[in-house]
């Protein structure tokens, strides 16, 4: 049987009435190691000790900095690169908006004179830099692109400061709606 108790004592309060005791492997708490005179005793299993902490000044500092969470990071930004070799000139502009407004970083390689020049490719691809074919942006890119996974090349380069590079092909179409079969009226009876 167990018995649940729910008080409003703030959590300053509770800790100074409270008998504080730490179980730990060792003596390391969070790669800190506890010392004299900060642990009073030691009892119990010789693996598993557990120490009895003073309630002490000098204690309440390294028991908060031991059990803070660590700082939120937020997680890195995905930059997209944009090859244009569709020959139209402002595809690769347009890919851009369309790649910022899922979210990512998007980076031209070229002014549009310059990929006018070049020589245009057949279909676009996909350039996956990250080593993982489960990245969870991997999708989205594709589904905007209108590309399947046969259009989605592996490289894997762990130095590249871009996660993709999305090379933009003559069959590059900006709407970033979904593909869908043509509407064909009913045939009529007449």
């Amino acid at each position: 049987m167990s018995i649940a108790c729910e008080a409003d004592v703030p959590l300053g309060e509770w800790r100074a009435s409270a008998p504080l005791a730490v179980r730990w492997a060792g003596s390391q708490l969070r790669g800190s190691v506890l010392r004299p005179p900060l642990i009073t005793r030691y009892e119990g299993d010789a693996h598993f000790p557990a120490a009895y902490l003073p309630n002490a000044p000098e204690l309440q500092p390294f028991l908060q900095q031991a059990l803070a969470l660590p700082e939120w990071q937020p997680p890195p930004a995905y930059t997209v690169e944009l090859l244009d070799r569709s020959g139209w000139a402002p595809a690769a502009q347009l890919a851009a908006q369309n790649v910022r407004q899922l979210g990512l970083q998007a980076a031209v390689l070229e002014s549009a004179a310059q990929a006018k020049i070049a020589a245009p490719v057949a279909q676009t691809i996909i350039l996956n830099y990250t080593g993982s074919e489960l990245d969870p942006q991997l999708p989205k890119l594709r589904a905007l692109f209108h590309l399947d996974q046969s259009r989605v090349e592996q490289r894997p380069i762990t130095e590249s400061p871009n996660q993709f590079q999305v090379i933009l092909g003559r069959d590059y179409n900006s709407c970033p709606l979904t593909r869908s079969a043509p509407q064909v009226p009913p045939a009529s009876d007449g």
